[in-house]
């Protein structure tokens, strides 16, 4: 099956040298991009019969002859403009919108090359980061990790499922989900993925942003977090997606280990964490040791460890260092423990 093509046309070098980055961060080299921006050139181009699946082109370019050629659907940039789409596969979208959501308006329905699989570079998996106790640091393990497989090159999408998010305190985009996203949430329609994809943002990996207000408040359902995550695994367009959750021994969380391809159970070395583990094990079958892995999260060789005076036979998959200093989306990335966790699930 052939890359699929994108041109992009516009005489403004600077503003389409940006759209280009955008698409490169989102497919890299899975598909095949034409970048015009002399109009002389766009006419020769144009002057014989092409075929492509998505022509992003300027109004003050565009013509009602490209509708001859064969293109799946053509974007068009205009100025103060609102989106409008035509029964002919053309869409209209104000230039100067968010580069992002270009992207995505003009690619939703892209059909990317795919593996055997039949999904995008392998089969998507959902890794769940959860903890019998709180404080454990569910959260700062599943950042890093999504930091650390996006650093080798792997496309990562973060949900956060908890009722209080607070996790864009380690991002520099701070964002909150805005209200109408928040009503699409909250309906968690059969297209739920597809009608939030919009709203996804990136810093390094791929992240839905928090809620600004609790999930109860909003009438968002726990649950919700699973259907997007079975929904986005379908979409085929990331590597992983990783959900941080809590009350792991909730019914909506039972579920979404249940359809989950990994499960890392985080702990620390500390007695209380450790018997809520032990507890956590006999309420739920970890039997499956390729699938749920225990992280001693916080690791201090310095500290008594319970880990060594109550493991049960439990193995340790992977122990992250605690980091001294501020938590950052770096230093998580780089903390001892992390990597190790990184490379068991390449």
């Amino acid at each position: 099956m052939k890359k699929p093509v994108i041109i992009l046309a516009d005489t403004d070098y600077g503003y389409l040298e940006a759209l280009e980055i955008k698409y490169i961060e989102r497919f890299g080299s899975q598909i095949e991009m034409e970048v015009i921006t002399e109009p002389a050139y766009f006419a020769a181009f144009f002057s014989v019969q092409r075929e492509a699946d998505v022509l992003v082109v300027s109004e003050d370019l565009y013509n009602d002859e490209l509708k001859k050629h064969d293109i799946a659907k053509i974007v068009i940039l205009g100025e103060d403009i609102r989106q409008s789409a035509l029964n002919d596969g053309t869409v209209y979208v104000d230039k100067y919108s968010n580069l992002k959501d270009i992207v995505n308006e003009s690619t939703y329905d892209l059909v990317l090359k795919k593996t055997e699989s039949g999904k995008l570079g392998g089969q998507p998996k959902i890794v769940t980061v959860c903890s019998a106790s709180g404080g454990a640091g569910v959260t700062t393990v599943a950042l890093g990790l999504c930091r650390s497989l996006a650093e080798r090159h792997k496309r990562v999408l973060y949900l956060n499922s908890e009722s209080m998010q607070y996790f864009h305190y380690y991002l520099n985009d701070r964002v909150c989900l805005d209200t109408e996203a928040c009503r699409l949430m909250r309906q968690a329609g059969p297209n739920l993925y597809g009608a939030v994809r919009a709203f996804i943002r990136t810093e390094g990996f791929s992240f839905l942003p928090p809620l600004p207000a609790a999930a109860e408040l909003l009438q968002i359902s726990p649950e919700t977090y699973r259907k997007l995550a079975e929904q986005a695994k379908e979409f085929g367009e990331y590597d992983y997606i990783v959900v941080d959750t809590e009350n792991v021994c909730s019914v909506s969380a039972s579920a979404l280990i249940a359809r989950s391809d990994c499960v890392l159970i985080i702990m620390r070395q500390d007695e209380i964490s450790v018997e809520k583990t032990k507890i956590l094990e006999q309420n739920m079958d970890c039997s499956d040791k390729e699938k749920f892995m225990f992280v001693c999260n916080c690791y201090d060789t310095a500290q008594e460890s319970a880990l060594k005076k109550n493991n049960g036979g439990r193995y340790i998959s992977a122990y992250i260092r605690k980091i001294t200093g501020r938590v950052t989306l770096e230093a998580l990335e780089k903390s001892e423990g992390i990597e190790s966790l990184t490379y068991l699930l390449l």
